[in-house]
């Protein structure tokens, strides 16, 4: 983190602005070709897996540390470990550089050139599953060496020197590192990084109304202007401040950390983060802690009383829950007039059947499997936390549902989520499920078919292409980065073309074409309104 140059009274200084500028520019003049780092640490918590979109910003460089003997001992294990940080850097931020190191040094071999082997077999092996599809081109090279990483022994100190300045080098060579800023921007970002709690820790938040106190202090008079350079910040990967809804806006994040630390409150593993059990029954919440660890689901009661234990958060409740919502890590559900929260994260595994074969089996009472089955097929593996998110957003929507023909599906026991794989009532006439399977979402629909009105089938198949379509668009842009990409086709066993012969695949230009049933309709009617949804989510 950056420090405070000169010590800024709380009193309005005019000079005070003034004399910072003079500081900075006799220290750049004699500091000119040094450069300064914010060092971010990332853990390995799952819940932070699904806030890569904060964290990894296209305005830095890093370093991807690996454990050289799990690459010898557990290659395939060691191979997905980096598989998925590279995958996560590229999809948030591609043209930033990577670093590969791997440590332990000085347990490879002593002997110099069976350690030598050692690290060309390690390179060979990340050569060949990670690099040669030439994926992975901001992977910087170690050309002294000869090899695709750098390896380093914390134990002996070897090889960090060469790695600091090769992390400086790769530095200077991008563009924003020369931007020019404002020297006020960087008087306020050192005051603010300067101010302590009562216990004299650095602070973990700071409000935008200190901000805008400090700025008018140092003579940024203007809002807009105070808005351009938190944003700036933001990309910088300096700060966090997002601007979703006023309590999201009225508050910056100064420590990361923080910010998982209070996610973690509500997205929690029953074993690593315990909840004082005499404490949780005296406040009447056992069942509502069971719940979430069995079903995902959390009453608005357990999310307060779990932000507010030991006073950490408590005066942060909304802005944790708004910025949950934000991230679509939280979806809000009504259950016979009870708000509760779903909590997609915290979904398990289906051990059992697939949820469509059996509801075929039990349904009965008129209802129709759609003849053919919609595939969102990606160009890769689908990162933790998106089909999830696909989830948390089908059920709020089907919260809105009240047609003539479906009625909103409030009650808990119409819904049956797993991790990768979900039914969701959209009304009391047709149920939507998706499935993810590594890199594709299959998407089926089971409805009531009115013969009468052969329209009403056809919407509501619609709706359920429509509401995973536009959700993949959403996390897609507001998530994801626009990085990731895929196709729609449709599998079918009893359609046929133009030319009388049986069509088992149709892409989704075909589908639309020819209106395949029941996905399509084969005359206009009216929709639900997705996007006005999707909008205010």
């Amino acid at each position: 983190k950056t420090e405070s140059l000169i010590p800024l009274s709380e009193e309005s200084d005019p000079d005070k602005a003034a004399k910072f500028s003079e500081y900075m520019y006799s220290s750049a003049k004699e500091q000119k070709d040094t450069i300064a780092f914010s060092l971010w640490d990332y853990g390995g918590q799952e819940v932070f897996y699904a806030m890569h979109h904060l964290f990894l910003t296209k305005l830095g460089l890093y370093v991807l540390v690996f454990d050289m003997r799990e690459v010898i001992k557990n290659e395939r294990e060691a191979i997905n470990y980096l598989e998925f940080w590279l995958n996560s850097i590229s999809l948030h931020a591609r043209e930033a550089p990577c670093i590969l190191v791997g440590t332990f040094l000085d347990q490879l071999q002593a002997d110099s050139s069976s350690q030598r082997a050692k690290l060309e077999r390690i390179d060979s092996i990340i050569k060949k599953h990670l690099l040669d599809s030439g994926k992975y081109e901001q992977v910087v090279k170690n050309e002294r060496e000869g090899l695709n990483f750098f390896a380093v022994s914390n134990f002996l100190g070897n090889g960090i020197e060469y790695i600091r300045n090769v992390i400086e080098a790769e530095t200077l060579k991008m563009s924003f590192v020369s931007r020019q800023v404002s020297l006020k921007w960087m008087a306020c970002l050192d005051e603010i990084f300067s101010m302590k709690d009562g216990f004299g820790e650095p602070l973990s938040w700071i409000t935008l109304n200190t901000v805008q106190t400090i700025s008018r202090r140092l003579g940024i008079r203007s809002s807009v202007e105070v808005d351009e350079m938190l944003s700036m910040f933001h990309d910088l990967g300096v700060i966090v401040h997002m601007s979703g809804s006023e309590l999201l806006r009225e508050t910056i994040t100064l420590q990361p950390q923080w910010l998982i630390d209070g996610i973690c409150r509500i997205i929690r593993d029953e074993d690593l983060h315990p909840v004082d059990e005499v404490t949780i029954s005296s406040a009447g919440l056992s069942k509502d802690l069971k719940r979430l660890y069995t079903q995902g689901l959390a009453s608005n009661d357990l999310f307060d009383f779990l932000l507010s234990e030991n006073g950490t958060f408590e005066r942060h409740i909304g802005f944790f829950r708004d910025l949950m919502r934000h991230m679509i890590l939280l979806s809000d559900w009504k259950l016979n007039g009870e708000n509760i929260y779903l909590i997609p994260s915290l979904l398990k595994d289906n051990v059992g059947a697939k949820i469509i074969s059996k509801d075929l089996e039990d349904l009965g009472g008129g209802f129709t499997a759609s003849s053919n089955e919609c595939i969102f097929e990606f160009s890769e593996a689908l990162p933790l936390g998106v089909f999830q998110r696909i989830v948390c957003l089908c059920v709020s929507f089907s919260t809105t549902l009240n047609t003539e023909d479906s009625v909103s599906g409030n009650n808990v026991d119409d819904h049956v989520l797993y991790r990768s794989e979900a039914r969701i009532s959209l009304g009391e006439k047709v149920k939507l499920y998706i499935l993810e399977s590594e890199n594709k979402v299959y998407v089926d629909c089971v409805y009531v078919d009115n013969k009468e009105n052969e329209s009403k089938s056809s919407a509501n198949a619609a709706t359920c292409f429509n509401i995973v379509s536009s959700s993949l668009k959403k996390l897609n842009q507001d998530i994801m980065g626009s990085g990731l990409e895929w196709e729609v086709f449709f599998k079918t066993k009893d359609s046929f073309n133009s030319n009388g012969s049986l069509q088992e695949f149709y892409s989704l230009e075909e589908a639309r074409n020819i209106k395949l049933a029941p996905w399509f309709a084969k005359r206009e009617i009216a929709t639900v309104s997705i996007d006005n949804f999707l909008t205010s989510f």
